[in-house]
């Protein structure tokens, strides 16, 4: 059984629900989409019988007063998947039973006795029933007890089955509540059939043009964006506004529907112009309806965050998001699950400022509100638990966040599917982590998985970018750099045909193009794409965002290699200064900053400061989880060469051996071959010296063959560097 299908259990949310007739099986996967043709009768195999048969419309999915009970199929039902307590907080693990299995249990006897109550006060299978189950469900539902809404939903349909004639408003509003569920979990596909019920009923009962009917159709183009079903999307957002446009004034309130749905519609297009100005038009009507502390107002304040967030004006995106959080806490003056969305994109613009411990703590309400609201199992908390898995690779804690992220990768595959972008996001997630690690065969292997997944399912043109960039990174890891350079000239050609040549992504096709061009050994290339690059990211960024700190490491790289040392040094003080300033002593990039500044001092002969530099790279280095990484290893080398061409050899030779003993120890095929250069400079220094051993290293330069430069190592720094700025 997937892990998506344990997920979800608990909620009655399987396809293949034993609860539903062949005949329902058949109204849901037919209806809408397939059946809808909105060049004539829109709903006309919905309304061929005046009325159909209560059964061919209604699902029930309880049969008796007592379904409640814990039967063997609901106890077997229950999820497995939880998130357990660690002191690192969360890690996604899958067991066969536990703590979760007990909590649902007894959420289920106590509905149970609940449900129970109100039969022996009001009678079995009445309205009177129906009516009060509907009522707690829908307390329950807006109070986010979402596990409690589904039971009393289900008690209420299956009383007002009996008389749809008469309930039709009543089953109706119940299949919409049970697809909002439905998406809050993540089922996109089984959501979108339950508002096809709802829909069909409307327009049975109420006809296609009725403003009811516009809600169903707003609902169902909501559902078909998360499921990337843009131009599906697009036919429903339109047939509700024409629906409005027939009965309502032109700025009533209810257009605000219409107008967010273009809003998200536009923002998935990359028009975000046009998606801003429909996103303003909503805002404008909801607060003139509601005032500014509202729920649908801070949907909107979530809707432009997300446009703001795919444009990467990240400062809008947190004040979007934070209004939307300080509307909810107005609201509800306690943590709600409303609120776990804006939490949840807060946590990953955090991350994107660097910010990570303000992160990890925004992260972390998040998870406590899914918990508290037995909500382990949404989506949402899915996304957190990836958010601190990032986190956790940021911080080098490799392991852990290795579990995490490949548990959250079945999730997302599982629930999501592989055309969904978290999917993706997560791939290249674990790609980062196996180039932290220097595991390149596993890194190409998950850039794959992606390339082969994205370009199965693109249908944006970010999509078609995105597989350009994914597929020059790809020819990077595999050697291939002309053609890597190529796949990045496309992508920014794909940029500049989109009206993006002034954007993030623009300015990543450059970067990349200029680690390709540094691979080629073409530098005046590689520096002008790095100057490129630097003038497009500080429209966006504040001058102290990692992503222009890493572009201009890159730049004073590409000065080195095209001999403006004394330019190279001045640009890396100035990077190094600014980090110490902002207290980034923590961070990987300030770390490469020092690597290339030893690197440039050492090329413009400055031997004792490149030392000194060096000497500051190995106590951090060897104060982290790098003490045993072949990085150090080749950082021990290079100190080795240093001593050389300061003349003290004994000191080079301990250099030397000791970056030898790391490099045997580390059984990295990356960088065995690193050992000839190593083997290669002790032969000379013991030559210096006068030491017949130099002839043995001489035989073993001859036994290790080797074609590779020590520049070719050190790219693998840079390697990273650029994944940073390309994908973080």
């Amino acid at each position: 059984m997937t892990k998506a299908k344990i997920l979800n259990q608990e909620f009655c949310l399987e396809a293949s629900d034993p609860s539903l007739s062949s005949e329902d099986e058949e109204i849901r996967h037919n209806s809408t989409l397939n059946s809808l043709s909105f060049a004539s009768n829109p709903f006309s195999q919905n309304i061929n019988q005046k009325h159909p048969p209560a059964k061919t419309i209604i699902r029930s999915s309880m049969n008796s007063s007592d379904s409640l009970e814990t039967s063997p199929n609901t106890r077997h039902s229950v999820s497995k998947t939880f998130v357990t307590k660690t002191t690192n907080f969360s890690v996604l693990t899958t067991i066969n039973s536990g703590s979760l299995y007990k909590k649902n249990m007894s959420k289920s006897d106590d509905l149970m006795e609940e449900l129970r109550s109100l039969i022996r006060k009001l009678g079995a299978n009445n309205i009177s029933l129906a009516t009060k189950c509907h009522e707690i469900a829908q307390d329950a539902f807006e109070s986010g007890r979402y596990y409690k809404a589904k039971a009393f939903y289900a008690k209420a349909l299956e009383i007002f089955s009996i008389d749809f004639h008469t309930y039709y408003k009543d089953i109706a509003e119940i299949y919409e509540r049970e697809g909002d569920i439905l998406k809050l979990y993540g089922k996109y596909e089984e959501a979108q059939g339950k508002y096809n019920l709802s829909l069909s009923m409307r327009v049975t009962f109420l006809g296609d043009n009725h403003l009811d009917t516009a809600l169903s159709l707003d609902k169902i183009a909501q559902v078909c964006m998360l499921q990337r079903k843009f131009d599906h999307a697009a036919t429903f957002i339109k047939k509700s506004l024409e629906t409005r446009n027939i009965y309502l004034a032109p700025k009533d309130f209810l257009f605000s529907n219409n107008y967010l749905a273009y809003c998200e519609y536009y923002a998935h297009q990359d028009n975000y112009l046009e998606a801003l100005n429909y996103g303003e038009m909503a805002l404008s009507l909801r607060v003139s309806k509601f005032g500014e502390i509202h729920e649908s107002v801070a949907k909107v304040y979530e809707s432009l965050g997300m446009v703001y967030k795919r444009q990467d004006n990240l400062q809008k995106a947190l004040e979007m998001y934070t209004k939307a959080c300080d509307i909810y806490e107005e609201l509800y003056e306690e943590d709600h699950p409303e609120m776990i969305l804006s939490l949840c994109e807060l946590g990953d613009i955090s991350i994107r400022l660097n910010k990570f411990e303000e992160a990890k703590s925004i992260l972390k309400r998040g998870a406590k509100i899914s918990r508290d609201f037995h909500l382990e199992e949404n989506i949402l908390f899915t996304r957190i638990s990836y958010h601190l898995a990032r986190i956790r690779r940021l911080k080098k804690e490799f392991d852990q966040a290795e579990e995490s992220l490949k548990a959250t990768v079945e999730i997302f595959k599982n629930s999501l599917g592989e055309n969904h972008e978290e999917y993706w996001m997560c791939l290249n997630e674990l790609c980062l982590l196996y180039l932290n690690r220097r595991d390149l065969q596993q890194a190409f292997e998950k850039f794959k998985m992606s390339i082969e997944s994205r370009s199965k399912y693109a249908c944006e043109a970010k999509d078609n970018i995105e597989i350009a960039k994914y597929e020059a990174f790809l020819y990077i890891l595999e050697g291939d750099f002309k053609n890597g350079c190529t796949k990045f000239y496309k992508k920014l050609s794909l940029c500049h045909k989109n009206s993006h040549e002034h954007s993030c992504e623009a300015a990543n096709s450059y970067l990349g193009m200029g680690l390709a061009y540094l691979l080629l050994d073409q530098a005046p290339k590689a520096l002008k794409s790095f100057q490129k690059a630097c003038s497009i990211l500080i429209e966006f960024y504040d001058e102290h965002h990692q992503k222009i700190l890493i572009a201009k490491i890159l730049t004073a790289k590409a000065y080195s290699e095209v001999g403006l040392h004394e330019r190279a040094i001045q640009k890396l003080s100035t990077v190094i200064q600014v980090m110490e300033e902002l207290f980034m002593e923590d961070r990987d990039i300030y770390l490469d900053a020092l690597i290339q500044l030893s690197r440039a001092y050492h090329r413009n002969k400055k031997y004792k400061e490149a030392l000194e530099t060096y000497e500051k790279v190995m106590r951090i280095m060897k104060g982290s989880s790098k003490e045993n990484h072949p990085d150090l290893g080749m950082i021990h080398y290079e100190i080795g060469v240093t001593y050389y061409h300061l003349g003290q050899y004994l000191s080079a030779v301990d250099s030397l051996k000791e970056s030898e003993s790391i490099i045997q120890g580390s059984q990295n095929s990356a960088y065995n071959q690193l050992l000839y250069l190593i083997y290669y400079k002790l032969s000379c220094v013991y030559s210096k010296l006068g030491q017949k051993i130099s002839i043995h290293y001489q035989q073993l330069c001859q036994q290790t063959h080797c074609s590779q430069k020590l520049e070719d190592f050190q790219m693998l720094v840079i390697y990273e560097l650029s994944l940073y700025a390309l994908f973080f």
